[in-house]
């Protein structure tokens, strides 16, 4: 009798249909290099958890009696998977729970083991979860389960308080592809097929052609993968796995490459393919998550054939600076370009009638007030106000973990409830499901100060990320910013200038910016959760919520922002204008939802579909992930 492996990966999605890529990648690996592969079954994993409750998942889980289940742990998804972990472990005793994935910080909190005694098995991030997974299951069919011989394996000590790691017995650089993803899953990709038909959908899916990065970028953990080879899969192989794709009418492909380019012609090539076959009718967009860091030219000659044919994912171009200031750049260990090559570009797809944005991450070490402002003039020569700048999240495993990197750069953390809710929108209740659940939602480590800015200008980094992509998107303030740069107002001043109004608003008392601030306290002290805030009886975006507090005191804001400006006439015209456009915003039925669409049209307006990317952050493969 067959025993059963069930994989548990919960991801972020909403309205979407992925292939559930680790249950794929592990299941074809076992079938194609395993010793016992016809002694398991492999029952459809979690992996989409869109209109499920907790007692939904479990009863799937219980149903199969699993001899093994497999957590993919990450940021998003590991309070869940623990959670789900205790209740197995006191329903199926007998069942081995296997924890992989960044987020098992066994060896960062003493506590960590005893806390969680239901876990058997730690996979290694450095390791490989298929080769982790293929050499447990061979073991339990053959009788001989022995963790110590399982590679990159890590077992709790009897009592807990330590855990051994096994002696490695194969290198990660020995790593060996199956002749596809879909190999033995043929069956499973078709009825997930069916399944999405049957909602009028069409499937989408991760997909890796490579894996690691040769970088060690001091804020990133890619899966235990960084600053080591590129390993590559077979080009027979990339192209099996697109004809089966082309078969199952893939809607998306989310590329998951750290460094997707770094092979130059090979990945041009892989490119041109899918732009072949998009002509010959397949309907076909692809992501690009991670770009090869030292070839630019290759990175925007993929972009520009990516774009120009429209296979490229149309809700907007994004393009990762990180930081536009090199030194910034060099304290990160981040190859860093000239900031003219990328804006020309980010300019030059603006042309193709892409929206675009710039990707920062907000306050890396050596980052200052006059550098965030100073992007700003970069942003706008791009005419890109979809740029934002994403919080840093200090991640366990990353080199700016490191003590002696903290210590470097004085860097303040606190830990803040991790939330995915769409920040273009406010979801109706409806639209919940289980990763929203405060109780299943965990922390992370936010990055608050640095040797170069205090927790206060942190604050208002973070408001004005908001605040101006906000006023820009409604062009609230478009007109007028234009007109001052002609007067010799750079973008960066004139937001400066935006701060300093708002600044004066707070000192005399004004009580909508006390509730925006204290709120994000609260955020900052885990009371709510971090990214939505309350606000004037909503649970707001702080992009909706700056927009929203500037229609309520639009009298007040433009009669001190007056004092700021250039005496000139046409300021004065553009000031009213300013006005008399939040003024509309206001004077609507319901002016948050006014503000919401107008949003969303601005970004999505003139594009024919919009694809829900759910791995921005993934990295697949290493570890249970």
């Amino acid at each position: 009798m067959k025993q059963s492996i069930y994989i548990v990966n919960p991801i972020m999605t909403y309205q979407d249909f992925p292939l559930p890529y680790l249950y794929l990648i592990f299941k074809s690996y076992h079938k194609e290099f395993g010793k016992h592969p016809d002694a398991w079954s492999w029952p459809l994993p979690v992996n989409g958890v869109e209109g499920l409750t907790f007692d939904d998942i479990l009863g799937n889980v219980l149903v199969e009696s699993p001899k093994v289940v497999g957590f993919s742990s990450y940021v998003w998804n590991y309070k869940l998977n623990l959670e789900l972990g205790k209740a197995i472990k006191e329903l199926l005793p007998d069942c081995i729970l296997v924890y992989g994935g960044p987020e098992v910080p066994y060896d960062q909190h003493p506590n960590w083991l005893k806390e969680n005694y239901f876990v058997d098995l730690i996979a290694d991030s450095k390791g490989t979860g298929e080769e982790f997974m293929m050499t447990l299951l061979d073991q339990l069919a053959e009788g001989s389960f022995n963790p110590a011989e399982i590679p990159y394996c890590i077992t709790p000590s009897a009592d807990r308080t330590t855990a051994t790691k096994s002696v490695p017995t194969t290198k990660r650089t020995d790593l060996k592809w199956p002749r596809s993803m879909f190999y033995g899953n043929e069956t499973e990709v078709q009825l997930l097929k069916h399944i999405a038909q049957s909602k009028d959908a069409r499937l989408t899916t991760l997909w890796e052609t490579t894996r690691g990065c040769p970088h060690a970028c001091a804020y990133c953990d890619w899966g235990g993968s960084t600053g080591v080879k590129v390993l590559k899969k077979s080009e027979e192989t990339v192209y099996e796995e697109l004809k089966y794709m082309e078969s199952l009418n893939i809607e998306y492909i989310d590329v998951c490459d750290a460094n997707f380019g770094i092979f130059k012609e090979r990945d041009v090539n892989i490119i041109q393919y899918i732009i072949d076959r998009a002509k010959l009718g397949w309907d076909v967009e692809i992501g690009l998550n991670g770009k090869t860091k030292n070839d630019i030219t290759t990175v925007q000659k993929i972009d520009f054939m990516t774009l120009e044919s429209k296979i490229a994912v149309k809700s907007d171009y994004h393009y990762s600076v990180n930081s536009s200031d090199s030194v910034v750049s060099k304290a990160v260990n981040r190859w860093s370009y000239p900031t003219q090559m990328h804006i020309d570009f980010v300019k030059k797809v603006k042309s193709l009638g892409y929206k675009t944005r710039i990707e920062y991450i907000l306050g890396l070490p050596e980052t200052t007030l006059d550098i965030f402002y100073n992007e700003y003039n970069d942003i706008a020569y791009a005419d890109a106000w979809l740029s934002e700048r994403y919080v840093w999240s200090l991640l366990a495993k990353s080199p700016a973990a490191k003590p002696a990197y903290r210590e470097k750069y004085r860097i303040e953390t606190v830990p803040v409830r991790y939330t995915h809710y769409n920040t273009l929108r406010q979801l109706t209740k409806s639209e919940y499901y289980l990763l929203d659940d405060p109780k299943y939602q965990g922390y992370f480590d936010l990055v608050i100060a640095t040797s170069t800015y205090t927790k206060q200008e942190w604050l208002q980094m973070y408001f004005m990320d908001n605040f101006v992509r906000g006023v820009e998107c409604l062009s609230v303030t478009t007109s007028l910013r234009e007109h001052c740069e002609t007067l010799g107002v750079s973008a960066g001043q004139f937001f400066r200038y935006c701060w300093a109004t708002l600044e004066k608003m707070r000192a005399s008392g004004n009580e909508g910016l006390a509730e925006i601030f204290s709120s994000i306290e609260d955020a900052l002290q885990g009371k709510i959760t971090f990214a939505y805030y309350q606000y004037q009886g909503q649970i707001l975006g702080l992009q909706t919520i700056s927009s929203f507090f500037l229609t309520k005191y639009a009298d007040e804001f433009v009669s001190i922002f007056r004092e700021f400006l250039p005496q000139d006439a046409e300021v004065d015209h553009q000031i009213g204008k300013m006005k008399s456009r939040l003024e509309t915003l206001k004077n609507n039925a319901d002016p948050v939802r006014r503000i919401v669409d107008e949003h969303s049209s601005y970004v999505y307006g003139s594009l024919s579909k919009k694809i829900n990317s759910t791995s921005a952050l993934k990295a697949v493969g290493n570890g249970i992930e």
